[in-house]
């Protein structure tokens, strides 16, 4: 989903501003969403989210409802996987 990639400054946007709370937050999180085919987030819903990156993921739960990846082909929802792994920067 290359339409998808357009998205992931935001995410680490959310992580970045919470590391300055917490500089040890980090772990995975593997959420499915729904889009419908206008390009529209209809649902997300996490699959996993590691304990310790809690914390941040309904800011991440909002972000993903916001998205809209413009029409797609077709006149049913499109189901997706996904997963963001969040690590501080090395040094």
């Amino acid at each position: 989903m290359n339409a998808f990639n357009s998205y992931k400054g935001g995410f680490f946007k959310i992580y970045k501003n919470a590391l300055q709370d917490n500089e040890n937050l980090s772990g995975t999180m593997v959420f499915s969403m729904s889009v419908s085919p206008d390009g529209k987030v209809k649902k997300c819903d996490f699959n996993s989210v590691d304990s310790s990156i809690e914390e941040i993921s309904e800011k991440v739960r909002a972000y993903i409802l916001d998205m809209n990846f413009g029409k797609i082909d077709g006149k049913i929802n499109s189901n997706f996987l996904y997963p963001i792994e969040f690590r501080p920067p090395p040094g």
